[in-house]
């Protein structure tokens, strides 16, 4: 397969893995228990544990053209060459930043209109830096994670990083 793509992003996340080509499109592999891989259709149930997953890599049914990814814990997160940030999988927390807490197989624009110029995906929060160099974060905050001077709070939008010099 690598051999008829030109892949220009990868990214491993907990159980599954995605991957971006030159076309923009976008092919995720791996479990598939909360939506992370994308809409796909027809997974066998893999491992011990009874989930569904892809055993190769496989473009979602619904498209958006990514040149960035970053597959979380159970989350996915893509930016496409326009700065828009989607996000889809686990929501729990709000780590898709769509102003929900409810899991999500197809993409979901991250909410407020922000243009980012690169997105990480982590355990339970995602964050993303614009083109002005700021710094959003949105999920789970239990540890401090969102950089906003507010423990334990999630954020279901981004949220700017709060730079203020050593505590």
């Amino acid at each position: 397969m690598s051999g008829d793509h030109r892949f220009v992003a990868i990214s491993a996340g907990a159980a599954h893995t995605c991957a971006v080509d030159s076309d923009g499109i976008l092919y995720c592999w791996g479990r598939n228990d909360r939506g992370q891989l994308g809409p796909v259709d027809g997974l066998p149930n893999c491992g011990f544990v009874f989930m569904p997953c892809a055993l190769v890599p496989a473009p979602p049914q619904v498209q958006v053209p990514f040149v960035q990814i970053s597959a979380g814990g159970l989350h996915t997160c893509g930016l496409t060459a326009e700065g828009a940030a989607y996000c889809w999988g686990a929501n729990r927390n709000g780590q898709l930043g769509n102003e929900g807490i409810f899991d999500e197989t197809v993409p979901q624009r991250v909410a407020g209109g922000l243009r980012f110029v690169e997105i990480h995906a982590g355990q339970t929060h995602t964050c993303a830096r614009t083109d002005d160099d700021e710094i959003y974060c949105w999920g789970d905050n239990f540890q401090t994670q969102l950089g906003n001077g507010r423990s334990g709070v999630r954020r279901t939008v981004p949220s700017l990083v709060e730079f203020g010099g050593a505590p």
